[in-house]
């Protein structure tokens, strides 16, 4: 079974974490499927998820390239804080 690329998005707004942003790109992920896609997303990303938000997925390839750069971006910018986090460890 082939694996595509999807972006992981977290929706709904926080003051903590996304102030007046309804949806945000968090990171890219790779999967079969989009419900394996979600599950790795909430097993393997280092994300916060408030009760009012929750995670969704889409297929890169839908996306246009406006929003792929985004997500290009976001997926970066999160495994750079992630290597931070382990050299601090």
């Amino acid at each position: 079974m082939s694996k595509r690329q999807y972006v992981v998005y977290r929706h709904g707004s926080n003051s903590a974490n996304q102030p007046m942003c309804n949806r945000m790109p968090i990171g890219i992920v790779e999967a079969s499927d989009r419900h394996r896609a979600l599950a790795k997303a909430k097993k393997e990303l280092v994300v916060t998820i408030y009760n009012n938000q929750y995670l969704t997925v889409v297929p890169i390839s839908r996306l246009s390239a406006a929003d792929r750069y985004d997500a290009y971006v976001a997926d970066n910018y999160r495994q750079s804080l992630e290597q931070d986090m382990e050299n601090w460890a």
